[in-house]
């Protein structure tokens, strides 16, 4: 399966509104899809298609996530949105606009935390 092939706007605005609005567990099912979409789109974006390379690529490195991480991370998928929004549907996002690696590890967690 491939990963997305553009910015997934539908759920990144999804993931935004279900963390601001508290009704994540509610909507688990929908919540850890967008997650999946989401995720498939950062790793796209860190490390690049299978058998490709990707020179541009930050180190991955993951830390522990505070409270201001989580809020950096929400604050990264809004500016995702909003630059999309500004450069037009063909355009890519570029990796060093988005921190990939925090809003990755992020989701992550916060998938883990509802499912342990």
């Amino acid at each position: 399966m491939q990963y997305p092939d553009s910015l997934p706007l539908t759920e990144i605005k999804l993931i935004i509104d279900r963390l601001r609005s508290g009704t994540v567990d509610g909507h688990l099912d929908e919540f850890a899809h967008a997650i999946w979409v989401v995720q498939g789109y950062a790793q796209k974006m860190l490390i690049g298609e299978a058998k490709t390379e990707t020179p541009d690529a930050p180190d991955f490195e993951l830390t522990a996530q505070t409270a201001d991480t989580s809020e950096q991370a929400i604050q990264a998928l809004e500016r995702a949105i909003d630059k999309r929004q500004e450069l037009g549907e063909g355009e890519i996002v570029t990796q060093a606009a988005i921190p990939w690696s925090l809003i990755l590890k992020f989701l992550l967690e916060i998938l883990e935390e509802r499912l342990g």
